[in-house]
């Protein structure tokens, strides 16, 4: 086969995933997690970053009624607390989802990075999570908890 069609047959192969939205290739209707839990060569390298481990899901308490959107359970957890914070993010999904947290706990967007993993930027002005003792924000605009590479994992991971 020549190079110039082996490109072709490549390039259309690859098109009908390119062409899907974020919520028909990632964040589905079934169960799924993107999950990441960082270590410590990794903490070590980033000093300013509190979050221990990230994890989204599809929120089981509410509602996944609308037909370009979904509704996350977003998890995290921090340095020196065992405790795991919680928030509900409501997201638009295109080829990028465009989310906002419940109760004006601000904002992130998730985009894909490949088949197997999301990138997760908090807004501008932060995204606050609650747990039984505590209420953290991650600041939008410094630290190092603004950028958050998560991965697919097994949807066991993030009940």
């Amino acid at each position: 086969m020549r190079p110039l069609h082996l490109a072709a047959l490549i390039t259309a192969i690859g098109l009908p995933a390119a062409a899907q939205s974020l919520r028909e290739s990632m964040l589905t209707d079934a169960p799924f997690c993107f999950a990441r839990t960082y270590d410590k060569a990794h903490l070590a390298a980033h000093p300013d970053q509190t979050v221990t481990t990230f994890r989204i899901s599809p929120h089981s308490e509410v509602p996944q009624n609308v037909a370009n959107g979904v509704v996350l359970l977003v998890q995290v957890e921090r340095r020196g607390s065992a405790e795991v914070l919680t928030g509900a993010g409501y997201c638009t999904v295109g080829k990028i989802a465009d989310c906002g947290m419940e109760g004006d706990a601000g904002s992130f967007t998730i985009e894909p990075r490949d088949r197997e993993s999301l990138l997760l930027r908090v807004g501008q002005f932060g995204i606050t999570f609650e747990g039984q003792r505590d209420f953290v924000t991650l600041e939008g605009d410094r630290g190092d908890d603004r950028e958050f590479l998560l991965h697919r994992a097994d949807p066991a991971v993030c009940d």
